[in-house]
């Protein structure tokens, strides 16, 4: 072999090891990205599941509300009734007992 070959040849490998440092850096880089996306990832399904969660909760809760808003008008009705039902009868207890 002569100079001008092995030369070139020591160029070549010292190119190729260079381009390979430089590929080794950038693979390491993109698997750090990758850990911080699948990251990410796995706490936006968290919060989404959190959110689904407390959606539910709160539509429970209106629920609820609704339900205990109905039966306290349905009270109200049956108290409002039963004082106009009943209210001679108390008037009148009251007059002959007391």
């Amino acid at each position: 072999m002569d100079l001008k070959s092995l030369i070139s040849a020591n160029l070549l490998q010292a190119s190729l090891k260079e381009v390979q440092d430089k590929l080794n850096a950038q693979k390491n880089l993109l698997k750090g990205c990758n850990h911080e996306i699948s990251q990410a990832h796995a706490e936006k399904s968290q919060l989404t599941k959190d959110v689904s969660d407390t959606q539910l909760q709160i539509q429970e809760l209106e629920h609820k509300v609704t339900k205990c808003n109905k039966d306290t008008n349905d009270a109200a009705k049956l108290v409002k009734k039963s004082l106009l039902t009943f209210r001679p009868l108390i008037i009148n207890y009251v007059f002959v007992f007391c």
